[in-house]
């Protein structure tokens, strides 16, 4: 008996170490995304940035290696970084600073 047709699992990406994420905004999205992160062995959370210090040392703890600050420009001077998760809002107001990256 058939349960309809499978998908095919991607292969890992060949990376030389973990992926290294900042996360720029800690509200209710961050909530559901950063505890995954923690767990995953294949990601690393190096910044993280938000106006509210106290979303900042609810973190802090979970990612003691993360660079914490108010301004998302020492979150995005951080050496190979591979991503940016952040709210749609937030793209939208980075897009003159990430379009001035290297």
């Amino acid at each position: 008996m058939s349960r309809g047709p499978t998908r095919a699992v991607p292969a890992p990406l060949p990376l030389p170490g973990p992926v290294r994420l900042a996360a720029v905004g800690l509200g209710q999205i961050a909530e559901l995304m950063l505890p995954a992160y923690a767990a995953n062995p294949g990601v690393e959370v190096v910044g993280l940035c938000d106006p509210n210090p106290a979303k900042l040392e609810r973190w802090a703890p979970t990612f003691p290696s993360a660079r914490c600050s108010l301004d998302v420009d020492d979150v995005l001077e951080l050496a190979a970084l591979v991503g940016l998760v952040c709210r749609r809002v937030e793209v939208k107001a980075l897009m003159p600073l990430l379009s001035a990256l290297p």
